[in-house]
């Protein structure tokens, strides 16, 4: 079952970070899979430590664009990955104390981010980075 689809109004035009938020969405929707299966706590476990890592990594490839290339708003856009990241690494802390119903928070995080978070921070992002010629 799939929680988030791509579609066409999700693309930046840039390669790398469009590659990473496909990865991204098949991440979360794998932790929506896992979670609807009943495929226990270790596979759960696994899935979100991927999806955190990976969350990590594409976060930091979008700030080497915007330090690279001078984007006026990364300060701002950082800062909202901050918090991100921190949300879920606390939501992740509290599942391993034993909160099961956790991973369900983590998932409406992750797909509100990722129709918010693309659409507010993101596409802005990609068309700077179009305009200074980075596709």
């Amino acid at each position: 079952m799939t929680l988030i689809s791509w579609n066409t109004l999700n693309t930046l035009n840039v390669g790398e970070i469009d590659a990473q938020h496909h990865r991204l969405i098949a991440l979360v929707n794998e932790l929506h899979q896992t979670m609807t299966s009943a495929q226990g706590a270790d596979k759960l476990n696994r899935v979100l430590l991927e999806l955190i890592e990976f969350t990590k990594l594409h976060f930091a490839t979008e700030e080497k664009f915007m330090t690279g290339y001078a984007y006026p708003a990364y300060e701002q856009h950082k800062k909202e990955h901050e918090v991100l990241l921190g949300d879920i690494e606390q939501l992740l802390q509290r599942f391993r104390n034993g909160d099961f119903l956790i991973p369900f928070a983590i998932e409406l995080d992750l797909e509100s981010w990722a129709l918010r978070h693309i659409e507010t921070h993101d596409k802005p992002l990609g068309d700077y980075l179009n305009s200074k010629g980075v596709f």
